[in-house]
């Protein structure tokens, strides 16, 4: 069948190490946006996910966040330089 719809969010950081905890952050805000809690599994995510973007990214381009819930309440986390 269809795919199941899912919510989302995406959200642009600078490439620099002080983005990591700025992503967490804004992840605890937006995850209960998006009807789910945000645990430390997701934060832990976000932060290795930034810091390695960051450090082995080496780009100038800003990062971006997205954060996914699918119908079945998972999350999905994906960084990427574009």
């Amino acid at each position: 069948g269809p795919a199941a719809p899912r919510t989302q969010w995406t959200g642009e950081f600078a490439p620099v190490l002080v983005s990591v905890p700025e992503a967490r952050q804004t992840l605890r805000r937006v995850l209960p946006r998006l009807g789910v809690g945000c645990g430390e599994l997701a934060s832990l995510t976000v932060s290795e996910l930034m810091a390695n973007a960051v450090v082995h990214g080496g780009g100038t381009r800003p990062l971006l966040l997205l954060v996914a819930v699918e119908a079945n309440r998972s999350v999905l986390i994906a960084v990427t330089d574009n």
